[in-house]
């Protein structure tokens, strides 16, 4: 089964960019990804370009997206104004990772309530 979730960036552009992450989107699994291998805005960018993905890779040639792996539609959403206050649905996600220039912040669901990714693993 999956846990659905979505990555999340403030591009250098001020405009927020989503995308949708469908395998192992716990802490332990996504987060732990983002966290140790996707740690400058630039990677970020990159990753989020290659629109929806199925599985995240430790760099971007090892992401399975939907578009370039399988040939399905891509994806990319914009979102207008600040994730924290709307857009991150309607991928009934259970995990929410936003990246905002200089680190990792993640919330459950559709939550409001995001905290920084190192502190989540500091008490694990």
């Amino acid at each position: 089964m999956a846990t659905r979730s979505t990555i999340s960036v403030k591009m250098k552009t001020g405009e927020i960019k989503s995308v949708y992450c469908h395998f192992d989107g716990y802490h332990a699994g996504v987060g732990k990804t983002l966290f140790e291998n996707y740690q400058s805005q630039e990677k970020v960018e990159s990753l989020v370009l290659l629109g929806a993905l199925s599985s995240l890779g430790e760099n971007i040639d090892s992401c399975v997206a939907y578009d370039r792996d399988r040939g399905e539609p891509f994806q990319i959403g914009t979102i207008w104004g600040c994730p924290l206050v709307k857009g991150i649905g309607p991928y009934y996600q259970e995990y929410n990772y936003y990246w905002d220039g200089n680190e990792w912040h993640c919330s459950a669901g559709c939550s409001n309530n995001f905290k920084k990714l190192s502190e989540l693993f500091e008490s694990l």
